[in-house]
């Protein structure tokens, strides 16, 4: 294609820089997005003050448009050039065991916890080729093993790129903890994780939640209260536990 990307690559010690990287030639089986926005997830504020690190493209919470797909890739993804997509931060083989089940999150191919050379979006290097593997880019490479959704025009793309968040706040509270009707839930912490949490809780009818935080979390405590928190505990003031 001959034309560039720019991006901000993570080189280690709270510092950022601006590179350019060639954009990849369009794979029958992969594609590539147009990043709209991408969201700052904790992991990525630990990341980007790591020292040393390989050079990266953070961003795992990626919302765009496809600008270019392979004919097989669209045919697999049910998707279009020009839909509007999100992406998983998960790149799975969906083959073994774990992909069979459900669990893609923990197959060897994505899940770089415990296989090293495990690629994901916003952890692989750029020094792995195409390089464009995280969102803070105005490209991102798709892979073949992404996990793609599609995204209505009329959500702002600043609240779609909030999706992951969310659905883990789905996963813990509803899936893993089983929150049903009438539960009381207590949450540790108003970060996009908590604020998740709340969400998916009250989505499935918890009688009673409370959210914890401390005094420099009060707008978050705020948000907490407004997005339906039964109670707010800031911690440093009173006793969660009393």
């Amino acid at each position: 294609m001959g034309e560039l990307s720019l991006a901000a690559v993570a080189v280690g010690g709270k510092r950022v820089e601006l590179q350019e990287f060639p954009l990849p030639e369009p794979l029958d089986t992969g594609g590539l997005l147009r990043v709209e926005a991408c969201g700052v997830c904790g992991s990525d504020i630990k990341k980007y003050g790591a020292s040393p690190m390989l050079p990266t493209i953070l961003g795992h919470e990626s919302v765009g448009r496809i600008a270019r797909v392979g004919e097989t890739a669209a045919r697999r993804w049910g998707v279009s050039e020009g839909d509007r997509v999100l992406l998983e931060e998960y790149l799975p083989c969906g083959h073994c065991v774990d992909c069979r089940s459900g669990e893609f999150r923990s197959c060897n191919q994505t899940d770089n916890h415990l296989q090293s050379g495990a690629i994901r979006y916003g952890s692989t290097p750029v020094e792995v080729p195409p390089a464009l593997w995280g969102g803070y880019s105005e490209y991102q490479y798709l892979h073949p093993s992404s996990v793609i959704h599609r995204v209505p025009d009329g959500v702002p793309a600043e609240q779609a790129a909030f999706a992951l968040p969310l659905s883990n706040g789905i996963q813990w509270t509803q899936l893993d903890a089983g929150v049903r009707m009438g539960d009381v839930v207590v949450i540790l912490g108003p970060g996009q994780q908590g604020i998740g949490c709340l969400i998916a809780s009250k989505a499935a009818g918890a009688g009673r939640v409370i959210v914890s935080g401390l005094s420099r979390d009060r707008a978050r405590l705020e948000l907490a209260r407004e997005l339906g928190a039964d109670r707010v505990v800031d911690v440093d003031v009173e006793s969660l536990v009393e």
